[in-house]
């Protein structure tokens, strides 16, 4: 009888050490995995054992009769010896930060399986030339491709419907881009994407669309992003639009002058920053909120100077009396040596002026300044000592 017994512990010993509770960590092939469910038997890849692989990695379907469905948080980070991923159709989703700086991952299959690709998930994969986002994939996380600057083709499926913050930030190497019918969330999603020349929106996207490759609200009342690197000197905004988004213009390198219509009643003070050829910028006479003198942009009662244009060329520039507030306006400036503050200014806001050329500041008698930022001139290595009249908060 106790022989029977003991071969009936025996017989049921392997089904007992299969079995595991949700939560449960163990290790194969050389990853560790954690159980997701019982029922049915699913597990995460959640890190390499001891030893980062390289070369090609091919994560397997399944382990120990558990489908392996999701690729966890950090389970690649900084594999940079890695050249190539295999992900096995029975991963759904792919975690934030998963594949992040392994910069020698140069082929990428992602199966048709994957729904999700978590926030910064690849990262500064720097190898990275071309991605084929395949049909089922439903949202892009935060940063998902950023700073993957060897990024050339990026090709997102009808099934996307959210791109992430940031997706495809410093991806310097992407020349085109197309926001397919079911997008219905970007936001600052292409920035300092230096080579970028046509951003193209699908005719039945009903969030977004596209006019010579500038991407705008579907109403066309927001301008949100002017590629950096559109092959055109002059741009005149659309007479619809209404707002200009933050960075809508930021690293526009090949824009000389811009034109902003009467229609546009919303202006970030980021919104025409790092255009380092910007050399004018006009605003239509009969607009209600903003004005232009001289191509440079000022609030319409001309009491705020929001921007001078980065390649204005001038030496000297004297500001209109009149204006009481200088923002964050002075940017870069190369050839601008001396700049005249009338008495009339009360205000210069902090990174107002960050000038490599500026030498010479001169402030009005009778001056009302009250308010200087205390990065106000950060950055004007060659700028002698200004001289302030007494009582002056340094903010």
């Amino acid at each position: 009888m106790k022989q029977k017994i003991l071969f009936l512990m025996i017989a049921l010993l392997p089904v007992m050490t299969a079995w595991a509770d949700v939560g449960d960590v163990f290790t194969a092939y050389g990853f560790k995995f954690k159980v997701t469910s019982e029922s049915p038997k699913t597990v995460e890849l959640t890190l390499f054992d001891r030893v980062r692989p390289s070369g090609t990695l091919v994560i397997p379907a399944t382990v120990n009769g558990y489908s392996v469905t999701s690729i966890g948080e950090n389970a690649f980070r900084a594999c940079r010896d890695l050249t190539s991923v295999g992900i096995p159709v029975s991963v759904t989703s792919i975690g934030n930060y998963a594949f992040c700086y392994c910069a020698g991952i140069t082929s990428l299959t992602i199966p048709h399986s994957v729904s999700q690709i978590g926030d910064f998930a690849f990262f500064n994969c720097n190898g990275l030339t071309s991605v084929i986002i395949p049909d089922g994939v439903k949202s892009l996380g935060t940063g998902a491709f950023s700073a993957c600057m060897g990024l050339k083709s990026i090709s997102i499926p009808p099934s996307v419907v959210s791109i992430g913050w940031n997706a495809f930030d410093g991806c310097r190497s992407l020349v085109s881009v197309y926001i397919p019918e079911g997008v219905t969330s970007l936001f600052q999603t292409f920035l300092s994407c230096s080579s970028l020349e046509s951003i193209n929106v699908a005719e039945g996207n009903e969030h977004y669309k596209s006019v010579d490759g500038v991407l705008f609200d579907k109403n066309m009342t927001t301008l949100v992003k002017y590629p950096d690197a559109k092959k055109s000197e002059n741009y005149i905004i659309p007479s619809s639009v209404t707002t200009l988004d933050s960075l809508s213009f930021n690293r526009s390198s090949g824009l000389k002058a811009v034109t902003i219509p009467a229609s546009v009643t919303d202006i970030n003070q980021s919104t025409l920053s790092a255009c380092f050829i910007l050399e004018s910028i006009t605003v239509a006479a009969d607009n209600k909120y903003y004005k232009s003198v001289d191509g440079v942009l000022f609030d319409k009662d001309m009491t705020t100077l929001i921007r001078y244009p980065e390649n204005k060329k001038s030496a000297t520039y004297t500001i209109p009396a009149g204006v009481t507030t200088i923002g964050i306006a002075f940017v870069r400036c190369p050839g601008l040596t001396t700049v005249n503050i009338p008495a009339s200014v009360t205000t210069i806001k902090s990174l107002a002026f960050s000038c490599d050329d500026l030498t010479t500041v001169n402030i009005a008698e009778g001056s009302k300044l009250t308010t200087v930022g205390r990065l106000a001139f950060d950055g004007c290595e060659k700028l002698t000592p200004v001289n302030f009249p007494p009582g002056v908060k340094r903010q």
